[in-house]
């Protein structure tokens, strides 16, 4: 008489999950869980400290940026804040690397809709102006906060996105030249710093000037054509 062969049963050591793999045991998927909990509660601070800076800023500027005030705007105590950000000024990059991701957004579409490559200079010259005299307080925060908060060197936080607005403005320029519509002489990497140069020294002298009266980009349009046309 054969003996029946006996089923392994579902649970047992030597049982497999859907997909063929051994199935974890509760204790490795508790694990698992408490892992992510924490990953999200991580996240969930630091987004919550960073939105508590935005409305500092918002309010009183980055000179107002102090640990203390931003543990109270956060409702969190010190030693929690500490853990997430060791200075005043690691918040402040965290921060301008968040304005910087919300100004490429906008400056890429701008410079994606535009019609040709002198229309995207032009379009990019004004979209980051039209960006950025909206909330002075943003664009101090994202180009001017090693210098306002005084720091001996400032970490280009910003940077690697402003690079990118410039490498897709650049990529516009050469396409042109390309296809014969813009010079060939014209120097893309150059036209494209010259460009955000212009509009980062309009912002500015608007920012000196507390951010009264309308900001005029046509004497700077009329620039940037020249730049392709002469």
């Amino acid at each position: 008489m054969v003996a029946s062969k006996t089923k392994p049963v579902k649970g047992h050591k030597g049982s497999k999950g859907a997909k063929g793999r051994p199935s974890r045991s509760p204790e490795k998927k508790r694990a698992t869980v408490v892992r992510a909990s924490a990953v999200a509660r991580h996240s969930d601070v630091k987004r919550k400290v960073l939105g508590a800076a935005r409305a500092i800023v918002d309010r009183g500027g980055l000179r107002a940026l102090t640990m203390d005030a931003l543990a109270n705007e956060a409702g969190i105590g010190r030693t929690l804040l500490f853990y997430y950000f060791r200075s005043r000024d690691e918040v402040a990059a965290a921060l301008a690397q968040e304005y910087a991701g919300e100004e490429a957004d906008a400056l890429l579409s701008a410079i994606e809709s535009a019609r040709d490559a002198v229309d995207a200079a032009v379009v990019f010259l004004n979209e980051m102006v039209r960006f950025h005299s909206a909330n002075l307080a943003r664009f101090r925060a994202q180009y001017l906060w090693g210098q306002v908060l005084g720091e001996a060197r400032a970490e280009g936080a910003s940077r690697p996105m402003t690079g990118a607005l410039l490498d897709t403005l650049e990529l516009r320029i050469l396409k042109a030249q390309q296809s014969g519509a813009v010079r060939a002489s014209v120097v893309a990497p150059r036209a494209a710093r010259f460009v955000h140069g212009l509009a980062l020294g309009l912002l500015v002298e608007h920012s000196l000037a507390g951010g009264e009266g309308v900001l005029d980009t046509h004497n700077a349009e009329v620039a940037v054509r020249a730049v392709f046309n002469a």
